[in-house]
């Protein structure tokens, strides 16, 4: 009786590397995409490594030649990418591959490395230049008075420079006041409890920072801050809902933060651009839905 036997598999070596999922076919001017998912963001920023040209949309999207369709397609991943074609060739700023210089907690520096910036964390803010790096994002760190004075120079200089600013947490938010850069007030609840949960907020029509989503959304707060004092050119890119919008969660005081501010961003009094959040983006790895906030605001505060 002949005995069965399993057939030896010799492995196929690839001759070319496995094609992420596009939602567009190849052929078009070009095409665009909105950053407002973790894979998108992943996406753009694979592509400026590569030299690939991206540049924003008028109304806030990322795009790309036709020719960059194959970049795209390789930079897509498993996940795949939900672009839009387009009729002509892409025109609008550049981005570009950014250098971030980074005063976070530990878990907010791993994603935004998993989503492709290049990051680099200063324990020393005096090592800050805009030769080096082009945005500082703060959540935490030495507060401003606590600075020594070349940490504080190198800081003013940066952002005299250029240089951007991306802020949040009330860390962030004093920060920002004790820096000069961008001209608002903030508030919180005094509270002895942490509120966190989730709210509703609407959004700025013509917004770079919150660019691709619904008017009306919700947004993740964890010790939330919210902006009563905007000066003069600071534009409001969300406002925390009216009445009783906080629905899940704890948070005792909403009731100050109904209707304000919680997203702002502009030109600082030194000449760059700054974004300011009340809310938690990046909270502990959790809001995804909010990544392309940030990444959105990183990449605007970068203003080149």
């Amino acid at each position: 009786m002949p005995v069965e036997t399993t057939p030896r598999l010799r492995p196929r070596r690839l001759t070319e590397p496995v094609q992420g999922v596009v939602s567009a076919a190849p052929g078009a001017a070009g095409y665009a995409l909105e950053l407002t998912d973790p894979s998108a963001i992943r996406a753009v920023n694979a592509l400026l490594d590569q030299g690939v040209e991206v540049v924003r949309l008028a109304d806030g999207r990322a795009a790309v030649a036709g020719d960059a369709y194959a970049a795209l397609a390789a930079a897509a991943g498993e996940e795949g990418l939900d672009v839009r074609a387009l009729r002509a060739a892409p025109q609008g700023e550049p981005l570009e591959d950014l250098r971030v210089a980074i005063s976070t907690a530990l878990n907010e520096e791993l994603t935004l490395t998993e989503l492709g910036f290049d990051v680099t964390y200063l324990e020393d803010l005096a090592a800050l230049s805009a030769d080096e790096y082009d945005v500082l994002a703060y959540s935490q760190g030495a507060p401003w008075e606590d600075l020594e004075p070349a940490a504080q120079a190198a800081v003013t200089a940066f952002l005299a420079e250029g240089g951007g600013l991306v802020a949040w947490t009330r860390d962030g938010a004093a920060f920002n006041e004790g820096a000069g850069a961008l001209d608002v007030g903030y508030a919180f609840a005094d509270i002895d409890a942490t509120p966190n949960g989730v709210g509703a907020v609407t959004h700025a029509r013509r917004s770079p920072v919150v660019a691709g989503y619904p008017l009306a959304d919700a947004t993740f707060v964890f010790d939330p801050l919210w902006f009563p004092e905007v000066g003069p050119g600071v534009r409001v890119d969300e406002r925390y809902g009216d009445g009783d919008f906080f629905f899940a969660g704890h948070w005792i005081g909403q009731e100050g933060a109904a209707g304000q501010p919680s997203v702002v961003s502009g030109d600082t009094a030194q000449g760059g651009r700054a974004v300011l959040f009340g809310t938690d983006p990046l909270f502990r790895d959790h809001p995804k839905g909010l990544y392309g906030q940030m990444a959105q605001a990183l990449h605007w505060a970068d203003g080149d």
